[in-house]
């Protein structure tokens, strides 16, 4: 199914994984965190239940009539702009990516509960700085609060000039 995506091997877990399933140590409490606290619920409930999305009403329009695969680097608890695009197209296809595989685990989580979950988000765990898709096979990145630490030249590679 992810063939299609990504050009290397990866180690199939409840999502595609190209870091270690396991948090890396400077992270740990981090994960700890977010997962007792719940960051993704209270995330949610802000963003989606009470009206938070509409900060990224214009960004999540352009992101969402796009069309095709979008890829959210760096989701974080917050999930970047992918609940604001998902409040535009709920029926968007994102894949939600991070490089702590316990958020995008969290996000798998949460979404799973949901009475009505998006019917197309997809989950990756790897690092932005080594990105491993075909090239042109995304059609859309999006990264709320992702730090660039790729080129201009990479980026394209990886995703066209589209």
């Amino acid at each position: 199914m992810f063939e299609k995506y990504f050009n290397r091997n990866y180690e199939m877990l409840d999502f595609p994984h190209f870091v270690p399933k396991e948090e890396k140590e400077y992270n740990l409490e981090y994960a700890k965190n977010m997962v007792d606290e719940q960051w993704i619920y209270h995330r949610w409930r802000e963003d989606v239940e009470r009206g938070g999305w509409v900060r990224y009403a214009a960004e999540a329009e352009k992101i969402a009539s796009h069309g095709g695969m979008i890829l959210e680097i760096c989701a974080g608890p917050g999930g970047g702009f992918a609940l604001a695009t998902l409040m535009k197209n709920y029926n968007a296809h994102i894949m939600l990516s991070d490089l702590c595989p316990t958020v995008v685990r969290e996000w798998q989580k949460h979404f799973a509960q949901m009475d009505n979950p998006p019917p197309n988000i997809e989950y990756a765990a790897f690092d932005v700085c080594d990105i491993p898709f075909h090239s042109n096979s995304i059609d859309v990145v999006s990264g709320n609060a992702a730090h660039e630490k790729s080129s201009e030249k990479n980026t394209r590679k990886y995703f066209g000039t589209h």
